[in-house]
């Protein structure tokens, strides 16, 4: 389900984004179109590329009413850091 801007709905349930397909979905994407050159990995992924990634799901995500923080740490643990570690970078 969309907003009326065309973000998707993502709810933050305990440390975890759902629904998860719409978020793999979006950071892969994101993956796609921004290439941090030496951010083959999440251990080599830098800050600066962290918050680029960040800074584009947010764009697509309508994720008002939860606490940013914990939003933010949910994402970088299960998707940046999932993501690049099964090699979808």
């Amino acid at each position: 389900m969309e907003d009326e801007h065309g973000r998707k709905f993502i709810k933050l349930k305990g440390e975890k984004l759902y629904p998860s397909s719409d978020v793999t979905n979006i950071c892969n994407d994101a993956f796609k179109k921004i290439v941090d050159p030496i951010g083959f990995s999440h251990k080599d992924l830098s800050d600066e590329y962290m918050n680029i990634y960040w800074e584009e799901f947010k764009k697509n995500v309508n994720m008002e009413g939860y606490d940013q923080d914990l939003y933010k740490k949910a994402f970088v643990k299960k998707y940046i850091i999932g993501c690049l570690a099964e090699g979808l970078h």
